[in-house]
């Protein structure tokens, strides 16, 4: 047999001792899901927010003193 080249995996093998087995209720895996797809929904929101907010920011930082007062209000309306 021929000796394991540098770039060949290894194969560790360990043997299990234990194995726990938890019930779960559909209930449970609806309450799962739902909360998974409320915290979805808060990240999506948070990052549109955070870009949209960025945007405004860099864009009022680089012509904010370009601008005449009454075109400052017509840019924030």
């Amino acid at each position: 047999m021929s000796q394991p080249s540098e770039f060949e995996p290894r194969i560790i093998r360990h043997r299990i001792s234990e194995i726990e087995i938890f019930e779960v209720t559909v209930q449970e895996l609806d309450a799962l899901e739902g909360a998974f797809a409320q915290e979805s929904r808060n990240l999506a929101f948070f990052t549109g927010d955070l870009s949209i907010s960025a945007t405004c920011a860099i864009s009022w930082l680089t012509i904010g003193n370009a601008l005449i007062p009454t075109a400052h209000g017509i840019w924030l309306a």
